[in-house]
């Protein structure tokens, strides 16, 4: 695999991580996951904007080269290195640089990116609905810290590992009020009496790409959608249930429990987002 450091690119066996790295030693750095199509990094306007807030509010300085020009030139670079077939997804991650223990002596930042293949040029289909449940052990605090990709990926560590040991195929994160926070690696959408309801940003669920997109895509198809707190309660009266992420679009759940799901709602945002991809594409691709 060919991966870029600091804009400079190497075999990864060459790449190694120094025993001050702040990443490693405190977790010290955020990162991006993005979906690259035919080379074009998807809906990079808004995972820049993600990163950017993320850099202000960790503190990181010198951050404006990081723009949606610089995206869309390592998309097209890894993608070209490493002879991806159709569709990608690239991890982006950045940490402190400089040294000093819990206080960092410096602000400059560098990142490490890398590309591997996904198996299909279009989202997924729905035809496997998930199963889920809840993780309950721990809750995630509601704070904006938390609305961004830091590198401190416990909660999410323990909650993939509940759901593999449980058999499931994801699971619901709670916040430190007991509502439905996120999942193990997307947002969710609860489609209820005609109207999707979403966890609002101030419920401690991480600001999504993806779910930025189906929100506006609902507006634009007069969906209505309310963005609010929401109770595992509302799981057991819901026509649909789906989650959202960058890489995987849509995903269909098929039962919480004992309750099953529709996918109709899924279904129909489904082809809008591709819809979407498609003339996105067209357009960066005719610049």
């Amino acid at each position: 695999m060919i991966v870029c450091f600091d804009g400079d690119f190497f075999a990864d066996e060459d790449i190694s991580v120094g025993l001050e790295n702040r990443s490693f030693k405190y977790g010290d750095g955020f990162f991006e996951t993005v979906r690259v199509q035919k080379g074009v990094a998807l809906f990079a306007k808004d995972h820049i904007l993600r990163l950017q807030k993320t850099a202000r509010l960790l503190g990181f300085e010198a951050f404006g080269i990081i723009d949606e020009f610089w995206i869309q030139w390592l998309a097209q670079q890894l993608y070209t290195a490493n002879a991806i077939g159709e569709c990608g997804r690239m991890r982006i991650n950045f940490f402190r640089g400089g040294e000093g223990k819990y206080t960092p002596i410096s602000n400059d930042f560098h990142y490490l990116a890398e590309i591997e293949q996904v198996d299909s040029l279009y989202y997924p289909n729905l035809n496997d609905g998930a199963f889920i449940d809840v993780f309950s052990d721990f809750e995630k605090p509601c704070h904006p810290l938390f609305a961004y990709k830091t590198n401190n990926a416990l909660l999410y560590v323990l909650a993939g590992k509940f759901a593999r040991e449980h058999r499931l195929d994801d699971a619901i994160l709670l916040n430190e009020r007991g509502k439905i926070c996120e999942t193990v690696s997307s947002n969710i959408f609860v489609y209820v009496d005609k109207v999707l309801l979403t966890p609002a940003l101030s419920e401690g669920c991480v600001d999504g790409v993806m779910r930025k997109q189906i929100i506006r895509l609902c507006g634009a198809a007069n969906i209505p959608v309310i963005e609010k707190e929401v109770n595992l309660e509302e799981l057991q009266f819901a026509d649909e249930v789906f989650t959202t992420n960058a890489i995987q679009g849509i995903q269909w759940v098929k039962a919480f429990r004992n309750r099953r799901y529709y996918n109709r709602m899924a279904h129909s945002l489904s082809a809008l987002l591709q819809q979407e991809v498609a003339e996105q594409l067209k357009e960066l691709q005719e610049k």
